[in-house]
């Protein structure tokens, strides 16, 4: 029991960031999950990449050690601008609706200053900041998808 509880921990991922993106009219996403890696020797970020289409489901895995890059995404995050918000018609703002393009997805742990922890979570669609940063994430983690997980 106690080898089986030690493998279950060595092989779990739980991850705190997620974002992903959904072309409407491609029927795929890609979706990047964030989570802590911790063995003796070190601590390390790892990434989980999911690719769906209409040919199913494809997992890659990135970390920290073998994609230095993605220390950058991760920095990044924590200083992308989030929406205000917004109440329809309230003081003559307009209800926008938007149909089609590219939706966008983040939610994460968060905390405000000197308070305790929560989570955050937000979609947009094309064009927002929320678009610009995981479209360059996803540019600067590209090269460094393996499809095997990173041995602890």
């Amino acid at each position: 029991m106690i080898a089986a509880l030690l493998l279950a921990s060595a092989t779990s991922f739980d991850p705190w960031l997620i974002f992903d993106r959904s072309p409407a009219r491609e029927h795929s996403s890609e979706t990047i999950e964030v989570g802590t890696l911790h063995d003796d020797e070190d601590f390390s970020y790892e990434f989980r990449r999911t690719v769906r289409n209409e040919h199913g489901e494809v997992v890659y895995w990135t970390d920290t050690r073998r994609c230095p890059q993605a220390l950058d995404v991760l920095i990044s995050a924590e200083k992308l601008e989030s929406p205000a918000v917004s109440i329809p018609f309230l003081l003559g703002k307009d209800l926008i609706v938007t149909a089609d393009g590219t939706g966008y997805h983040l939610k994460a742990d968060a905390q405000y200053p000197e308070h305790g922890l929560g989570t955050i979570e937000f979609n947009s669609n094309s064009g927002t900041p929320l678009a610009q940063w995981v479209d360059d994430s996803l540019a600067r983690l590209e090269p460094c998808w393996k499809a095997n997980r990173m041995s602890r």
